[in-house]
């Protein structure tokens, strides 16, 4: 079971702590993949008269291939998740997650990234996880920072005159 999913639709990280309005049940086309094996997941307790909360399940009775990294990524994630809201609070501050620079079929094992807005600065925080110095080795933390340079600069959001970086080590 796992409370997150990479939402091949929308190219992003669906955290079922956002609600699940809209969403389609089931299989849904593989549209809801996995970020630790990448392989296609199902949705499962959105009915109203469900008595469990939603989640994610590996379809039949094999589970996911990477079980503990699979608890870890939402571990890390549920950590982000809750940052992100916590700076939506603050007056004049935006905050998004996003997984810009992510293969979906051959996942990073990285949380999302926190993209914090405030007038004209523009913050990357980033919440690497237990598998930091494994990922370092294989670029997927430099190709997540180009990506975000990239996305940012093109798309103007929160006007970003201004991009920096930084990590959580809690």
């Amino acid at each position: 079971m796992g409370s997150s999913a990479w939402d091949a639709v929308t190219n992003e990280v669906f955290w079922l702590g956002d609600g699940v309005a809209g969403l389609p049940a089931g299989l849904a086309g593989e549209r809801y993949l996995c970020r630790s094996c990448g392989q296609a997941l199902i949705l499962k307790g959105t009915k109203p008269d469900a008595k469990v909360l939603p989640y994610f399940s590996h379809p039949g009775d094999k589970g996911c291939a990477h079980p503990e990294l699979e608890a870890q990524i939402d571990a890390d994630t549920e950590v982000v998740i809750r940052f992100r809201d916590m700076i939506r609070a603050i007056p004049g501050f935006s905050a998004t997650v996003e997984s810009l620079g992510e293969n979906p079929k051959d996942p990073s094992g990285l949380p999302p990234v926190i993209i914090a807005c405030h007038g004209e600065t523009t913050v990357a925080i980033e919440r690497p996880g237990s598998s930091l110095p494994a990922l370092m080795c294989c670029g997927a933390v430099s190709r997540r920072f180009a990506s975000i340079m990239a996305e940012r600069s093109m798309c103007g959001s929160c006007a970003g005159t201004r991009i920096s970086s930084a990590s959580s080590v809690s």
